[in-house]
């Protein structure tokens, strides 16, 4: 999901993912949750963001279920990445789902890969992301390369991990818009293969300078 903030011209520009808790105990999807919370009256980027982490503590920390939001952001010529997470360990070093959501957002200085959800872990010790990181420096002719790239990288995931979903969806988020190209996403999908929203999906992106 992407949401854009004030001033139109070179204000910031969020893309929002999110692994671990499919839907909320009433049922309704968690990417849905997120979009209505961050609808509405325009704020700055940062009073939005703290406006979602308050409801997550509020809606979604008492359920105790893991849920790990990632977040990209363009900002003129700045690029930077965090997200939110109840993750945390106990005393004993044991990972817990606390009932309280941490944020951060840090300033990137390059081109970045990253990867997380139930198979960041695989992505990472099979090295899978080494496709990525070396087209990182590498324009494509079209964004759909790219794209294509990320979900054949999401399909070697699932074939060891067999919690990741095969399918993906990716999205293209341009540094600047020009003559309304705002971006697109693509599902990709194999003959016979559907899409539901509650399996378990690994989180996979980059983020370039241009």
């Amino acid at each position: 999901m992407e949401a854009r903030y004030l001033p139109d011209e070179g204000g910031p520009r969020a893309l929002f993912g999110y692994t671990g808790l499919a839907n909320l105990s009433d049922g309704t999807p968690t990417g849905t949750w997120i979009r209505e919370t961050l609808r509405g009256e325009t704020e700055s980027f940062d009073h939005s963001m703290e406006h979602l982490r308050s409801r997550l503590d509020r809606d979604i920390g008492p359920e105790g279920h893991s849920l790990i939001i990632n977040l990209l952001v363009t900002e003129g010529e700045r690029r930077l990445a965090g997200g939110f997470t109840n993750l945390a360990r106990d005393r004993a070093g044991a990972i817990v789902f606390g009932d309280a959501f941490k944020y951060a957002l840090n300033e990137l200085d390059g081109p970045r890969s990253f990867a997380s959800g139930s198979g960041g872990v695989t992505a990472l010790r099979e090295r899978l992301l080494e496709p990525l990181e070396s087209q990182l420096e590498i324009r494509p002719r079209k964004p759909l390369d790219h794209m294509n790239l990320l979900a054949t990288v999401n399909r070697r995931v699932a074939a060891i991990d067999r919690t990741v979903s095969p399918f993906c969806h990716a999205i293209f988020t341009p540094a600047k818009i020009q003559d309304g190209d705002g971006g697109y996403g693509k599902t990709f999908l194999e003959p016979g293969e559907s899409a539901p929203f509650d399996w378990p999906s690994s989180s996979l992106g980059s983020t370039r300078g241009h």
